[in-house]
C-alpha cells in the first residue's frame, strides 16, 4: 500500500505499464482504480481508448437530443453531469428533487452537495453522497490535472471541513456507475431511490443519471407524490 500511496504523492516516476498493473494486481485494485493508478503514473498521457480523456478544452456543450431524452422520462428523474460535475441538463422531477434551491446557471454538484444548506435535508445519507463526490473528483482531477476551473472549485471546496477531511485523509476512487441513496422530499416524506450511471460514448466527459423504482413501491409512490405535488402546487395563504 505504501507504493500505491507513494504514486498519489507524486513520489514515483518512469514506471513501466507492466509494473503498474502488477501493483494493481497485488492490491486488487478495481478496474477505475488502476486506470487512476495509470494516471497517476502518466499524468501527461492523455486522450487514449483506455482511459477515455475528453476534448481538452473541456467543453460543456450539451448533445443534441440529450435535453429532449431527459424531458420524455416523465417519471424518472435523471440529469446529465459534465466536467467537474457540472449540471448540463435535468428534467422536471430531477430539478424538483434535487436542484429546486439552485438557480440553473449555478448547478454544481459538489458545490450543491458541500455548500448548500438544503443538501443535508434532501441526501438523508448526506456522508455517503460526499464520499461519492470526493471520489468523482479525486478521478476528474487525475484525468485532467491541468484544467483550472477544477482546480479552483477544489480550492473552494476545502474551506469546508468536511470535504477538506475526506480528500485529505481518505482515498476513494471510484466511478460509481450503480447504488442507491435515501432521500427527501416535502412532499413524499423519506425514500429511496437506485441509479444508473451511463457514461455517454460521443461526450466521455458527460455522464447520464437517472433513478429508477420498482412497479407498486414506496419509492414509487414517493415519486407518484411529488409528480402531484408539482402539478398543484400549494396556494399561499391569504
Amino acid at each position: 500500500m505504501d507504493y500505491y500511496l507513494r504514486f498519489e504523492q507524486g513520489r514515483k516516476n518512469g514506471v513501466s505499464d507492466a509494473v503498474l498493473d502488477s501493483v494493481a494486481r497485488t492490491l486488487c485494485l478495481t478496474d477505475v482504480e488502476r486506470r487512476y493508478l495509470h494516471l497517476l503514473a502518466r499524468p501527461g498521457r492523455r486522450h487514449t481508448p483506455d482511459t477515455y480523456f475528453a476534448d481538452p478544452t473541456g467543453s460543456m456543450e450539451l448533445r443534441p437530443g440529450l435535453q429532449q431524452l431527459l424531458d420524455s422520462l416523465t417519471d424518472t428523474p435523471a440529469y446529465v453531469v459534465g466536467r467537474r460535475g457540472e449540471v448540463l441538463a435535468c428534467n422536471a422531477i430531477a430539478e424538483e428533487i434535487f436542484f429546486r434551491h439552485s438557480p440553473p446557471h449555478r448547478r454544481n454538484m459538489p458545490r450543491l452537495v458541500f455548500q448548500h444548506p438544503h443538501s443535508l435535508t434532501t441526501y438523508r445519507d448526506w456522508a455517503a453522497k460526499a464520499y461519492d463526490i470526493v471520489a468523482f473528483l479525486r478521478l476528474d482531477a487525475a484525468r485532467h490535472p491541468d484544467d483550472p476551473l477544477l482546480a479552483t472549485l477544489i480550492a473552494d471546496l476545502s474551506k469546508h471541513p468536511d470535504f477538506r477531511r475526506l480528500w485529505q485523509e481518505v482515498h476513494p476512487v471510484r466511478d460509481k456507475d450503480i447504488g442507491t441513496y435515501r432521500l427527501h422530499h416535502p412532499a413524499a416524506g423519506e425514500f429511496t431511490l437506485a441509479f444508473r450511471a451511463l457514461r455517454l460514448p460521443e461526450a466521455p466527459d458527460q455522464t447520464l443519471i437517472a433513478y429508477t423504482v420498482d412497479p407498486a413501491s414506496p419509492a414509487e409512490a414517493a415519486l407518484a407524490a411529488i409528480a402531484h405535488a408539482m402539478r398543484h402546487p400549494a396556494t399561499p395563504e391569504r
